[in-house]
């Protein structure tokens, strides 16, 4: 990512369209050839994280990175690919055929099987 950004479109408090360039006089002068077309434009300095985490000011024509919800969702995407790889082992359907069983009936069930469902319980448990 560029240091400057010219922010063109915005659609509430979030950036639906804009470019990246290395100064704020480049970033201007983009600004300054759509303004036309999108009279709302502005520049900005970069903020840090991803796009996706941007919130914008239109007023002050500011804009702040959300590493609070950013931290969260990446969180939350490192516990989904365990999920995934524990959906290998023990594929959902048949997790929910174990869940439905009573304790003497689960304690039938192979000790790997038994060890791969808890492991599975347990990282449910810790959703963020």
């Amino acid at each position: 990512m560029k240091p400057f950004i010219a922010v063109v479109k915005v659609e509430g408090d979030k950036i639906t369209k804009y470019q990246d360039f290395d100064t704020q006089d480049e970033a201007q002068a983009y600004v300054d050839k759509v303004r036309a077309t999108y009279p709302k434009a502005f520049v900005a300095a970069s903020p840090l994280g991803g796009f996706r985490f941007w919130t914008v000011d239109a007023v002050t024509k500011t804009i702040t990175h959300d590493k609070t919800a950013q931290d969260a969702n990446e969180a939350f995407n490192v516990w989904e690919a365990k999920i995934n790889k524990h959906d290998k082992i023990v594929p959902r359907p048949v997790e929910d055929i174990i869940t439905s069983m009573d304790a003497a009936q689960r304690a039938k069930l192979p000790q790997v099987t038994q060890d791969a469902y808890a492991a599975k319980v347990a990282l449910r448990a810790s959703q963020p």
